[in-house]
């Protein structure tokens, strides 16, 4: 039995102890949340380079608890106070266990090892700390209930790096890094490295491609490296989930790492969808550097040997990379994505902003011809006569895929009884074909993939018309980041994923449906990921629910369980036979 906890059980542990952490008793201590963490960052020293705050060791040692006991771990947690005291030379019953405690890191010698300072919350006006029994060497006592003990012998506070603005009061888990520090002091060592480890590769023959890919991943470090000042980190623990929040403070004056076009349109362009959908997003970053890059990682995979893919197919799609990178250029800038899964078929919506969208069809149409060579794996392309909607022309395209090279058959030799390709298709697109329809209103480029015409019909309406309301899903990521706004997602996995099983797993014929029933009628496994561009700050958010991830992530088990048997009893019946 593997000592390493499986992923699902670690989510419902932590999700376990969520909900836990909120029935926590709150302090009795008068000093508010806020009093508190600002006699904390009153007590970092100033040449601290590294910060982080926890709720309180109550919480965490909860924290602990249901984590062992989710996991079941053998023996006994461990004990944080006895720790944390152990540690200090401190009486366990001197330190206050119901409010936020810290420590916070600091280099005494360049090139040295980090310094801790810990800062603890306690009980009683004069605490005692042995210090001879401890690693740390000085004491500094507040009048606030909190005391510093560092190992740092020239320690002084009061000017640190560290930040405990409103914005963070809400934050269960802080950490802070002093960027422009770090990279200050260990920037050269860093850049001696990668020096040594590109000429090594060099030396070595290696894939053009990847090598491209490398050289431009060490360039976005080296800028990143001389524009970062200070990374934030916050943790809140929600009834609903958690929210996981970021902040990178850059350069002002530098060049932006994640550049942002025209994000004032972004959330206008969003008010084009016609509902909200199972999976939406939105790119307000301009993408091509990203694009070219992810390009060149294509190409360099193409390149590999890949028993999977005939090598006919592989030497003809790396012949395709130059209509890829043209068109390109239009799809790695500002978008809205949707994507839902319908009794119709798929339903999928890209709003592309571009200053060359005039151009757009055209470098299409020869990207499609260009494709031609595919024809003989089975690829399928109609171009069909231009329609007019809402006084737009839209031009229409049928794609089939056909590859006799894959072989989806309803027999006992697969995991689970598949459907034939044409009933997957039928499901998947709604007809043998799938419908994509491209048109162009002045900057904005919108494609539909839908056998009802009527859905692009009406994102052209109210493109032209100015739009409805932002959809449901969207609305709390623009009012958390109203301007400029370089990436937000939503998106419903249970809703995402579970109609493309359904289009491919036969359920009448199962031995034992009861995990695939389970899977398919779970509730709603929501993710949020928004984040946004302001004045050289960068911030971010995740946001989901762990006891809802943990029960999908139990679900998917129990199918990949109920696979592996199906399969053991096929190949019993194989030696039987």
């Amino acid at each position: 039995m593997s000592c390493v906890p499986s992923t699902n059980r670690v989510l419902r542990a932590l999700a376990t102890t969520l909900l836990l952490a909120l029935l926590v008793p709150a302090a009795a201590h008068p000093q508010s949340r806020r009093d508190n963490l600002t006699t904390i960052q009153n007590l970092v020293p100033n040449s601290a380079v590294g910060f982080i705050s926890l709720p309180s060791i109550a919480t965490v040692q909860a924290t602990l608890e249901m984590m062992h006991a989710e996991l079941e771990e053998g023996g006994d947690p461990p004990q944080l106070l006895e720790s944390v005291a152990d540690q200090l030379g401190a009486d366990p019953d001197a330190i206050d266990t119901q409010r936020p405690l810290a420590v916070a890191f600091a280099f005494h010698e360049p090139g040295g090892p980090p310094v801790p300072t810990a800062i603890v919350p306690v009980l009683r006006e004069d605490p005692v700390f042995d210090l001879e029994s401890s690693p740390f060497s000085a004491v500094r006592e507040t009048d606030q209930g909190y005391v510093a003990i560092s190992v740092l012998p020239d320690y002084a506070a009061g000017e640190s790096f560290v930040a405990l603005d409103a914005e963070r009061l809400h934050d269960d888990l802080l950490l802070s890094l002093d960027l422009k520090t770090v990279f200050s002091l260990y920037g050269p060592w860093i850049q001696f490295y990668i020096a040594n480890m590109m000429a090594e590769m060099e030396k070595e023959e290696q894939d053009p491609a990847a090598a491209e890919l490398t050289r431009a991943g060490v360039d976005w470090l080296g800028r990143f490296m001389e524009s970062a000042q200070r990374l934030d980190l916050g943790l809140a623990l929600q009834s609903s989930g958690f929210s996981l929040k970021s902040t990178l403070h850059t350069r002002a004056d530098g060049e932006p790492l994640i550049p942002v076009r025209e994000p004032e349109r972004i959330f206008d362009l969003a008010r084009c969808l016609p509902k909200s959908y199972s999976a939406v997003s939105i790119v307000g970053a301009d993408m091509h550097s990203l694009a070219d890059l992810a390009n060149m990682v294509n190409m360099a995979n193409l390149s590999k040997p890949d028993e999977t893919i005939p090598q006919e197919l592989r030497e003809t799609m790396l012949q395709l990379a130059d209509s890829v990178a043209e068109l390109q250029r239009f799809t790695a800038g500002p978008m809205i994505s949707a994507v839902e899964m319908e009794q119709g078929g798929i339903e999928s919506i890209q709003i592309l902003l571009s200053e060359e969208a005039a151009a757009f069809i055209d470098v299409f149409e020869r990207f499609l011809d260009s494709l031609e060579p595919l024809e003989a794996f089975g690829l399928t392309i109609e171009k069909q006569d231009p329609t007019s909607l809402e006084g737009t022309p839209v031009h229409n395209y049928r794609l089939g895929f056909d590859p006799e090279w894959i072989k989806v058959r309803r027999e006992p030799d697969n995991d689970f009884p598949i459907r034939n390709l044409g009933e997957i298709k039928a499901r998947l697109f709604g007809a043998e074909t799938a419908a994509l329809r491209l048109a162009v209103v002045d900057d904005v480029i919108v494609t539909v993939m839908h056998q009802d015409e009527a859905v692009m019909g009406e994102v052209l309406r109210r493109l032209r018309n100015g739009g409805g309301q932002v959809p449901e899903n969207l609305r709390s990521l623009s009012s958390a980041h109203p301007v400029a706004p370089w990436l937000a997602a939503d998106v419903d996995l249970r809703a995402l994923i579970v109609p493309i099983l359904e289009a491919l797993i036969v359920e009448e014929v199962l031995d034992d449906p009861t995990a695939y029933r389970a899977f398919v009628e779970g509730g709603p496994v929501p993710l949020a990921i928004s984040g946004s561009l302001q004045d050289g700050v960068y911030r971010g958010e995740l946001r989901s629910n762990l006891r809802a991830l943990a029960d999908f992530m139990d679900a998917m088990k129990e199918l990949d369980a109920e696979a592996k048997e199906r399969r053991a009893r096929q190949e019993e019946g194989y030696r039987e036979g």
